[in-house]
């Protein structure tokens, strides 16, 4: 998803967060974008922002002091009235923490911590925006396309490198389990897929998230999340078929990527 910084410039959005680190990380991407923000450090100072301003979404922590994250959406829906959007924020996505927040009244959540691109296409989703996405301008010039897919690199080792201290052979093992087994975890999805079976990308796409998450890109990471927990909650099932066209295609250009570059590693590691 190609982040643009007008997309969402004007928008108000009041974060709920009891973590003072976790609200100026908040606080500098959605500045970042353009977009208007303020603070509410739990549930109760954020009932009484919303009496006195309205605001176009709300990002919402469950785990709060004073007033969590669900008793203030349920005051702000039941005894309020209030129709603005809220976005769970969660560290913990089980399915009874993501039944509760709808319960409450949420219209969606967010697993912390969050990459950029994931909140940026939750937000765009809330909002009704169509998303850009990188691969888009290969739609324009469809000669062009494997050539654009594959200038973009999917793969980012930095997180596993950390995980694994460095070792490089390490590294080369778990590039090499990751070419072996993803194509079947793939196929898997993309089958649910094209059965329409929704439950079936959920459980193929929860396969695939943590490893994807260790070597891949930001956008594949994005991509993978945004179709797990869509298909996972059954919301916005209609922006499916162009996420898992972008995971169709790209795919197979990022283990085509990490093959390369296992063998770029072993002939570093073969001459050290």
């Amino acid at each position: 998803i190609f982040i643009d910084p007008e997309a969402l410039k004007g928008r108000s959005i009041l974060v709920v967060e009891d973590n003072e680190f976790n609200r100026f990380i908040a606080r500098s991407i959605l500045v970042k974008w353009n977009i208007r923000v303020d603070m509410a450090a739990n549930g109760r100072e954020a009932i009484d922002m919303v009496r006195q301003k309205s605001y176009d979404l709300i990002l919402m922590d469950m785990q709060m002091p004073e007033l969590d994250g669900y008793s203030a959406t349920t005051i702000i829906r039941k005894e309020l009235g209030i129709t603005t959007k809220v976005i769970a924020l969660t560290a913990f996505a089980t399915k009874e923490a993501i039944d509760r927040s709808y319960e409450a009244g949420m219209n969606g959540y967010i697993t912390k911590p969050f990459e950029e691109e994931t909140l940026f296409a939750t937000l765009l989703s809330a909002f009704d925006i169509p998303p850009r996405y990188v691969t888009d301008q290969a739609e324009h010039f469809p000669a062009a396309a494997t050539r654009v897919a594959r200038h973009e690199v999917h793969y980012d080792l930095d997180k596993l490198s950390t995980l694994l201290d460095g070792d490089q052979a390490e590294i080369i093992d778990l590039i090499e389990k990751f070419i072996e087994v993803t194509p079947g975890f793939s196929d898997s999805l993309l089958r649910a897929f094209d059965q329409n079976n929704i439950d079936g990308i959920a459980k193929a796409a929860h396969k695939i998230k943590s490893s994807i998450d260790l070597l891949a890109s930001g956008n594949l990471r994005s991509n993978i999340n945004l179709i797990h927990d869509y298909a996972l909650t059954g919301k916005n099932l209609e922006k499916l078929p162009k996420l898992v066209k972008y995971f169709r295609e790209n795919i197979p250009v990022l283990l085509q990527q990490l093959q390369e570059k296992a063998e770029e590693l072993k002939e570093e590691l073969g001459s050290s």
